[in-house]
């Protein structure tokens, strides 16, 4: 019998000048020789990846099924393909061994395993699984219309666990979506049991991928790894740790700036390895915008594309109002870094237009609350579903840049521009649209594990619509006519109550882990809303200053200084990019002031009794006013991961809560 082995191979005529090997082809990388003569019949991307290196003058099914051999023939070519190869460990150390490798690799795998649930647990997450994560896990690198949503599909494939000896990123992404799955039953079931709690299980599921996977540069700085990262920072981002959050996009997006992938969209190619990396881009850049909005920070990508009319045309499947939204968000950034708010309102204009437009191009129910299927309906299809839990999405994130973009003037006098009142009158609208849209999402059982996502997106619009009502008391601005109504404020007080309730009873159960300030925040600014509608007098000013930007608390100091009264009866809060708020009471006497401290960091037995009243001389709030009645444990909560509530407490009534805490 013929030998395949010996038998001679066959060549194809192939372009001049191509040289490169079939994998470097298929994966748009720069194929290169080693400098080792041991090494030179294999290019160093496929002894990295440890794949058979197989000239393109040789038919592509001549592959040998084993490792990469040293003797493998080629013939490679020094011309770039325009994509830098995958991110090299070191280059200064030498590439190890085939052998040295693949046991390195397997050691990976093998710890990654390890970190996976019992089999008998497994099979209760399988039972209990819901398809929302399993459907996020999937829009990192492909369109809406083209995610995968029969139910059988999704659980045959996830009850394909990885076997031990498995890719590491194949297995450091299940685990991560194992992860995603986890925190949604953990949210909508509280009946759900296994061998070990599930907090325990996610950590070490979570500490595992980071120490194994995550910190090897070698395998995050692949397509599949930074996958992997950008999946991460979503599971944080739903724990509502905006900070990690924010770390995992940014690292993600570095990595694959560094793969090349945010130049496929010019290159004009349609495959569908290439169509996958250009998704994966714009998911990078759109969590990487909007979080350094929120955080108040530069975006990590400054594209010229993002200018054009249509940012990511090329794509098929984005929706207008996605493309939109990346669009907005860096304007609002770039806006908000030139610190010349007054001078940049033609620019607010602009935005303003370009979102407003976005809206008008949607069918008019696409802004109602919910469908009526989705509260009346317990067995709503999951195509039906995932539709409606997209289009919350978009409503918040969209009502959330309204909010972003007219926040600057919502304490700015309207005498200097009567065009200021529209971004007041914008701001109260968004913040409205968002607090109802989450009180409604708390009665819808399925929606309910989203709460969570978006906790921080409702601690902005309540704290927003409370600073605009402080705003309106204020007796020095009533020529303005920028008018609230107090059937509004009932309104909007009640919705902001429900909205605390939710959270501390949350807190309780110990789903909450980081909004202590954020809740705090709210709790003293109902009360001196409440207090300043009675006709407490209270002093709203901010200064919003570039130097602020880069030193808060040094120039809060300052800010103190120059204000008038005692500063012990004012407290400051300070917005990204805008600088300190400051409210400050007027012919109020330092005790008062205290109980407004104390209210922000209360000790261990402070009570919130039912019995307490308010008024100008007595206690500064009203716990029956707040909504609640129970003991709040303030101590048990983290700080808010947030900069919208950084320094939320400056200037000189730090000592009083010094002196009250000791």
């Amino acid at each position: 019998m013929d030998d395949p082995l010996h038998r001679p191979l066959k060549t194809r005529k192939v372009r001049k000048g191509t040289r490169s090997c079939w994998e470097c082809k298929r994966r748009k990388v720069r194929c290169s020789l080693s400098t080792s003569s041991d090494n030179a019949a294999t290019c160093l991307a496929c002894r990295r990846r440890r794949t058979p290196c197989v000239s393109q003058e040789f038919s592509q099914d001549y592959a040998p099924s084993a490792a990469v051999s040293p003797a493998t023939p080629t013939v490679h070519s020094t011309e770039p393909s325009g994509l830098l190869s995958p991110i090299s460990c070191s280059s200064a150390i030498k590439e190890p061994d085939l052998v040295h490798g693949v046991s390195i690799s397997a050691g990976i795998s093998k710890k990654l395993h390890d970190a996976l649930p019992s089999r008998h647990d497994m099979e209760i997450i399988w039972q209990a699984l819901s398809l929302w994560p399993l459907i996020i896990a999937q829009m990192d690198a492909r369109s809406r219309d083209d995610v995968v949503i029969d139910e059988k599909h999704l659980r045959r494939e996830f009850a394909q666990v990885p076997e031990q000896d498995a890719h590491p990123t194949t297995l450091g992404r299940y685990l991560i979506v194992l992860v995603l799955v986890l925190q949604e039953i953990r949210d909508t079931n509280r009946n759900f049991e296994i061998s070990e709690p599930v907090p325990t299980v996610m950590n070490r599921i979570v500490g595992a991928v980071n120490t194994y996977l995550l910190s090897n540069e070698c395998l995050s700085g692949t397509i599949e790894g930074i996958r992997c990262v950008l999946l991460e920072g979503i599971y944080h981002a739903n724990n509502g740790n905006a900070r990690l959050a924010w770390l995992r996009f940014r690292r993600a997006l570095n990595l694959g700036q560094l793969l090349g992938i945010h130049r496929l969209g010019y290159s004009g190619d349609n495959s569908t390895q290439s169509l996958k990396s250009q998704y994966l881009w714009f998911r990078l850049v759109y969590f990487d915008s909007f979080y350094s909005m929120m955080l108040g920070v530069p975006q990590g990508c400054v594209d010229p594309s993002m200018r054009s009319k249509s940012p990511f045309a090329h794509l098929p499947g984005l929706t207008h109002l996605e493309r939109t939204h990346v669009q907005v968000v860096i304007r609002i950034i770039e806006r908000d870094t030139r610190f010349s708010f007054a001078e940049e309102f033609e620019i607010t204009r602009d935005i303003n237009k370009q979102l407003l437009q976005a809206a008008r191009d949607l069918a008019s129910e696409f802004w109602l609350p919910f469908s009526p299927d989705v509260t009346s309906n317990d067995n709503l299809s999951p195509d039906a579903e995932c539709k409606e839990i997209m289009k919350l999405v978009d409503v918040l994130h969209h009502y959330t840049l309204v909010t972003q973009l007219h926040l600057p003037y919502i304490l700015t006098p309207s005498s200097r521009n009567t065009s200021y009142e529209y971004s007041k009158s914008a701001c109260i609208h968004a913040t409205r649209e968002i607090l109802l849209r989450f009180t409604m999402i708390l009665n819808v059982k399925r929606l309910k594990f989203y709460c969570k996502r978006i906790d921080y997106f409702v601690l902005i619009a309540a704290t927003t619509l409370l600073l605009i009502y402080l705003d309106s008391h204020d007796q020095s601005k009533k020529t303005s006519h920028f008018i609230l109504t107090e059937h509004q404020r009932l309104t909007d007080r009640t919705i902001i109550k429900q909205t605390l309730t939710f959270l501390e009873n949350s807190s309780a159960e110990g789903y909450e882990q980081s909004y202590g300030k954020g809740l705090n925040l709210l709790l003293c600014l109902l009360s001196i809303e409440a207090e300043a509608a009675s006709g407490q007098a209270f002093v709203i000013s901010a200064d919003m200053s570039q130097d602020h930007h880069h030193q808060q608390r040094k120039n809060a100091e300052d800010f103190d200084h120059q204000s008038n009264g005692n500063s012990k009866d004012s407290i400051s809060v300070n917005l990204p990019y805008l600088g300190v708020v400051r409210i400050t009471r007027q012919a109020g006497n330092h005790s008062q002031m205290a109980n407004m401290s104390q209210l922000l960091y209360p000790s261990n037995n402070t009570n919130v009794s039912g019995e307490e009243t308010v008024n100008t001389s007595g206690p500064l709030y009203d716990s029956h006013d707040l909504g609640t009645d129970t003991q709040l444990d303030w101590p048990s909560f983290q700080d808010l991961d947030l900069a919208f509530f950084d320094s939320l407490v400056t200037g000189g009534n730090m000592d009083v809560l010094a002196t009250s805490e000791a």
